[in-house]
């Protein structure tokens, strides 16, 4: 079985703002609906038999040795728990025409 530990840094910018929030809160916000999208996304495509975040190129130029091993017709087989683990890194950038530390209250 081959397995993927996915990590994704990413920098965000917040247009609008409707509450205050810490600067912690809202990268934790953030990082966790990606989260949830990307592991629906990889569910829902996995179904079709789509590898909608190309795994199989990945591993067949990394690793072609165990490539060959495991692929058929191509492709690697896409389970359930294909993706091992998801790490999402968010930075926030700014707020449209703001700095981000005067909206925010203490606690970032």
């Amino acid at each position: 079985k081959v397995r993927f530990d996915i990590k994704l840094k990413l920098n965000a910018n917040i247009q609008m703002i409707k509450k205050q929030e810490t600067v912690n809160k809202l990268k934790k916000e953030i990082g966790q609906a990606i989260r949830a999208e990307v592991y629906r996304t990889y569910h829902f495509t996995r179904k079709q038999k789509i590898d909608i975040f190309n795994l199989s190129e990945t591993l067949y130029r990394d690793d072609n040795k165990t490539w060959k091993k495991v692929q058929k017709n191509g492709v690697i087989p896409l389970e359930e728990d294909t993706i091992k683990s998801l790490s999402v890194n968010v930075q926030l950038k700014n707020s449209g025409k703001m700095e981000l530390s005067p909206i925010f209250r203490d606690g970032q």
